[in-house]
C-alpha cells in the first residue's frame, strides 16, 4: 500500500489556500488500491473541512445519502442539508472536538435535498492536527446512516410502551434473574405491585424477606435454585401495608447455541382480589351444601376420593 493526499477542491475561500497547502502535506495517510481511493468505496459519508469548517472534499457516497450535488456541498454548501435546528448542536460538537481534541459524535434527522425522503444521520467530527506543532488544521466529518437503528429503537420504546400499560391493566408484572450475579430486574409495575420505589428498592431474597411471608420465600428461593419452570401462589405485606395474594410464574431463557442460559424470566400476577372472591364464594358454598345435606329428602352421603365414608 502507498500514501495518497486529498487534493483540495478548487471552490475555496480566499483565506484557505495557505491552510490547503498545510493540510495537502499533513494530510491523514489513505491506503490506496489499485489507484482507487478508499474514501470513495466505504458505505460511509466523508467531508473534509478548513479549520473554518469550509468543505474542502467530499466522498460520492456523501453527496448520495443527503441527495446533494458535489459541486453544491463545497465551502458552506454542505451545512444547509443540517436542519436549522441541529445547527448549533453541530457547531457545540465540532468545537468540542478542537477544542479537546478528540472525536465527538450526535445523531440527528435529515430531509434529503433531493426530496427522496427523510433518514437519521451520526456524524463523527475529528479533529485533523499539524504533523509539526499540533494546530488544528481541519475536520474529517463522517456521516452514517442509522435510520434503520432508530426504527427498531422506536419499535422497541413502543413495545415497551404497550407492555407497561398491558401489565398494569392486568395487574401483571414481569421478572428476570440472574443466576450468575443472583440478582433481579423488574418491570415498573412488579414494583407498584409490592408498593415499592424503584429508586430506592433493589429487589434480591434476601431484601424481599421484610415483605414476603418467610415459608413463601423459602419455596420461591427453591424454585429459583432448582432453576427450572414453576407456578407458585405467595403471600405478601406491600411496602405501602397492603397484604396480597400473588401468582409467580417463571420459565428458564432458551439457550443460544453457544453456552447454556444462565436466566430465569417471570411474571407476578396480583391475584388478591380473586382469591378473596374465592374464598368469600367457597364459603357460600360450603354453607349451602351443608343445608343441603342436613335437610336433603334422599340419602345423602360424602365420600372421599379414596372411597371411605366421610359423613
Amino acid at each position: 500500500s502507498t500514501s495518497t493526499e486529498i487534493t483540495p477542491s478548487t471552490t475555496t475561500t480566499p483565506q484557505q489556500p495557505t491552510y490547503e497547502r498545510r493540510m495537502v502535506s499533513t494530510n491523514l495517510d489513505l491506503i490506496t488500491m489499485n489507484n482507487i481511493d478508499l474514501l470513495e468505496l466505504i458505505p460511509i459519508g466523508i467531508i473534509q473541512t478548513d479549520p473554518f469548517w469550509k468543505c474542502i472534499y467530499v466522498n460520492n457516497f456523501y453527496t448520495q445519502l443527503v441527495g446533494i450535488r458535489q459541486e453544491e456541498s463545497h465551502g458552506d454548501g454542505w451545512r444547509k442539508t443540517i436542519p436549522s435546528k441541529f445547527k448549533q448542536t453541530l457547531d457545540e460538537h465540532i468545537l468540542n472536538s478542537r477544542m479537546y481534541k478528540r472525536i465527538t459524535n450526535f445523531e440527528f434527522p435529515i430531509k434529503r435535498q433531493d426530496n427522496s425522503g427523510s433518514i437519521w444521520i451520526r456524524l463523527n467530527s475529528r479533529p485533523i492536527p499539524s504533523k509539526e506543532d499540533g494546530e488544528i488544521l481541519g475536520f474529517l466529518l463522517t456521516f452514517q446512516e442509522i435510520t434503520d437503528v432508530k426504527n427498531v429503537e422506536r419499535r422497541s420504546q413502543q413495545t415497551n410502551t404497550y407492555v407497561s400499560e398491558l401489565e398494569s391493566l392486568s395487574k401483571i408484572g414481569s421478572w428476570e434473574y440472574d443466576k450468575t450475579s443472583k440478582s433481579f430486574s423488574w418491570t415498573a409495575e412488579l414494583f407498584k405491585i409490592y408498593g415499592l420505589d424503584p429508586q430506592h428498592f433493589h429487589p434480591t431474597i434476601d431484601s424481599l424477606t421484610k415483605y414476603v411471608d418467610s415459608n413463601d420465600l423459602t419455596r420461591f428461593a427453591q424454585a429459583l435454585e432448582a432453576f427450572r419452570s414453576f407456578s407458585i401462589y405467595i403471600r405478601i405485606k406491600s411496602g405501602d401495608g397492603l397484604e396480597k395474594m400473588v401468582h409467580v410464574v417463571g420459565r428458564t431463557a432458551e439457550p443460544d447455541e453457544f453456552e447454556p442460559s444462565d436466566r430465569l424470566f417471570g411474571t407476578v400476577r396480583d391475584v388478591t382480589d380473586v382469591s378473596r372472591s374465592s374464598k368469600k364464594d367457597g364459603g357460600k358454598m360450603i354453607k349451602l351444601f351443608e343445608h343441603t345435606f342436613k335437610h336433603s329428602p334422599f340419602g345423602v352421603g360424602l365420600v372421599s376420593i379414596h372411597g371411605d365414608w366421610i359423613k
